[in-house]
Formats: structure tokens, sequence, C-alpha cells
């Protein structure tokens, strides 16, 4: 098995919403996730990113700003399934309210802003400490890496077993 090296943006508007990918393919469907996807051979990180926002979203990011790196390994039934290498990214600029209209469906699944203080009930775990952790350090610059570990139950939901702050 390979690590899979994934690009993804964390993109806020003026008005203080983020926005989210409900995904329709595994793994991880049916819950809301940022946007983004697999890294192409070759390909410089910030500009992986940038192309992905741009195919996903419709939105070009100019400004992407490394926060967080993620050694994240996935499972089912106690068998490693995959294993993710996330780069998390923050947009710098604020996405207007005219380009926030710009975002519409993706062919990985439906999109939707959400504001930061009501975000949907099945929204990847890992994301959501990664948002917790630049919300609680927003002068920060410096990414930090991570540790985690989650676990897809026989009832589709995605449990943390395993979360830790590297560095």
């Amino acid at each position: 098995m390979r690590i899979i090296a994934v690009n993804v943006a964390i993109l806020l508007s003026e008005s203080d919403k983020v926005l989210l990918l409900k995904r329709e393919h595994e793994p991880y469907a049916g819950w809301w996730s940022f946007p983004g996807g697999k890294l192409n051979h070759g390909e410089m990180l910030k500009e992986g990113v940038k192309r992905e926002i741009r195919e996903e979203t419709a939105l070009d990011i100019h400004k992407p700003l490394l926060r967080a790196l993620l050694n994240e390994r996935y499972y089912e039934a106690s068998s490693l399934l995959a294993h993710f290498l996330l780069f998390y990214w923050e947009e710098r600029n604020r996405i207007s309210s005219s380009d926030m209209e710009k975002v519409a469906s993706s062919a990985e699944g439906e999109l939707s802003w959400f504001p930061i203080d009501s975000l949907p009930e099945y929204f990847v775990p890992s994301d959501r400490k990664v948002l917790v952790h630049i919300s609680e350090n927003r002068a920060s610059h410096h990414p930090v890496v991570f540790e985690g570990m989650l676990e897809k139950t026989s009832n589709d939901e995605l449990m943390l077993l395993e979360w830790e702050r590297v560095t």
C-alpha cells in the first residue's frame, strides 16, 4: 500500500463561513470535508492545491498558506485501507460574496458554505480538529504536524481513534 499525498484547502468567506464538500466517493462518502484532492506526479504542492480548488469549486486561490500536515491512517473493520499524507492549506484572501455565488456542484459531491460555529454533524473528524486548531491559532503562520487514525464503523460512523500533535 502506498501513501497518498492529498492537498486540501480551507476557504473562508468574508462572512466567516467555510466551504465544505459532501463527499460522494469513498473514503468518507456521505461526510463533509474540505475540498481538495490528490497531488499529481511531479506537481509542486502549492500548484496542486490551486489546481484542485479550481477543478472542484471553480474558484481561483492566490495566497494559500500551508497550515497543517496530517499523517492519517484509515481503517475499516480493523483493516488498514488507506494511508494519507494531507496538506492543509488556508487561502489567506477571504472569499467575497460574489465569488461565493460562483461555487456550484462538484464532480466530487455537493458544495456548501457553513458558518464556523454551525458545522454539519457528519464533518470528517480530522478535518474538524484541524479547523479548530487553525481557528484558535489565527496569528500563526507556521504549519503544524498531526498524526491521526480514523476508523469507519459498521454503521458508517467515522471514529477518530488517535490524534496527536507532533510539532
